[in-house]
């Protein structure tokens, strides 16, 4: 026998050991992370026991200051351990947001099995967000009928006739694109209604007419916008602008509608409503379909350029790429009928021309003056305080 044998058998002996210690080693990880699920399991319950007496108690369900609490907990909680602050916050995170669902859920369906619905009308229902809003509220206990010439939506009555269904509802929500929402709304004025009526439209000022002029027919109406798609289920941290028209009773049926969610509702007229949104959707989404089509243009397979990626343009692409597969006829509308696109896109060109110049140029201060002017824009300073040129 050579020498070697005993060596090789050593090895393998050896290697073998090692394996099972691994194996038993990753077992018992294992049984931890099914501990940790328990866990969580046990959390989420008590955060809907919780939930419950909040709710007896008439309190919010989301506390800011609780979750904050929380969090440095679980950050003080790590530093004892030896572990790094930011697991604690990046385990925490989510289970808060886990339990705001929970008991966002336990509650909207409590008021669904407590009765007093509303008959609503959703005229444009079977649209995306119509049939977002058709679920919604039948979840709350009201009683929701489709109108949309597109035809009936599975689970709805559904009726052809926008005046004649509005004479017997409650409350009437169009959720229709701006363009077609004005005529709509003409409608509902001769019709006779006594309902609430409100739209989710993204821009306002196109129909801004046709609401003030339902308002003098002395109908209940209000405008609203939800900054959410229909992906959303439920509505910790999202927002609602709410556009008042003069009616309390409008007003007060938009609030019940969401008063046992977390969504915030943000109050303005229609004027700045738009003038923010061209901020808010019409740069985003400027911005979002000019990297598309850089892209698109570039010659170059999508494959290649993710292979060598970086942070900064992934994060990008992710919003930029569900983008382009979103409604473009919906996304022309949000750009073109909104009064204050002009002045925006004359400060994207200015912008981008200020941009060009510098690199061209090889102005680095100014190129530096740019980056330094967002920089104190997001920290509260004034961002046009300093003189153009200065570093």
């Amino acid at each position: 026998m050579s020498e070697e044998a005993p060596k090789k058998r050593a090895l393998l002996t050896a290697g073998e050991g090692t394996a099972r210690t691994l194996d038993g080693m990753r077992k018992e990880m294992r049984d931890v992370d099914r501990r940790i699920i328990e866990l969580v399991a046990e959390r989420i319950r008590l955060a809907q026991t919780i939930g419950d007496e909040k709710r007896k108690r008439e309190l919010p369900i989301q506390d800011f200051s609780v979750e904050k609490q929380v969090v440095d907990a679980a950050r003080a909680s790590c530093r004892e351990l030896g572990i790094d602050e930011d697991v604690g916050e990046e385990v925490m995170l989510p289970l808060i947001k886990n339990a705001v669902r929970a008991q966002e859920r336990d509650r909207v369906g409590r008021n669904r099995l407590a009765g007093g619905g509303k008959k609503v009308l959703v005229v444009g229902g079977a649209g995306l967000m119509g049939r977002w809003f058709a679920a919604f509220l039948t979840s709350q206990g009201h009683m929701v009928t489709v109108c949309d010439p597109a035809g009936p939506v599975t689970g709805f009555a559904h009726v052809t006739e926008v005046e004649d269904a509005a004479q017997t509802a409650d409350v009437v929500i169009i959720a229709t694109p701006p363009s077609v929402t004005s005529p709509i709304l003409d409608d509902l004025g001769t019709s006779g209604t006594d309902a609430v009526v409100f739209d989710i439209c993204s821009l306002k000022t196109p129909i801004k007419g046709a609401l003030e002029a339902l308002r003098a027919r002395g109908v209940d109406v209000a405008s609203i916008h939800p900054m959410f798609g229909p992906g959303v289920d439920l509505l910790s941290g999202r927002h609602i602008i709410l556009c008042p028209l003069g009616s309390r009773r409008a007003d007060d049926m938009v609030r019940s509608f969401f008063r046992d969610t977390c969504a915030t509702i943000v109050e303005m007229s229609l004027d700045d409503h738009d003038q923010l949104v061209s901020y808010v959707l019409g740069l985003s989404h400027a911005v979002n379909i000019l990297f598309n089509d850089v892209l698109a243009r570039s010659g170059r397979r999508l494959d290649a350029i993710r292979s060598v990626a970086s942070t900064t343009f992934d994060r990008q692409l992710a919003v930029a790429r569900q983008l382009a597969m979103e409604n473009p006829d919906l996304y022309y509308e949000i750009q073109a009928l909104n009064a204050y696109t002009p002045q925006v896109l004359d400060s994207l060109d200015a912008s981008m021309a200020m941009f060009a110049r510098t690199v061209v140029q090889r102005d680095r201060k100014g190129f530096v003056k740019l980056m330094e002017r967002a920089a104190d824009y997001y920290a509260g300073r004034d961002p046009l305080g300093k003189k153009e040129g200065s570093s």
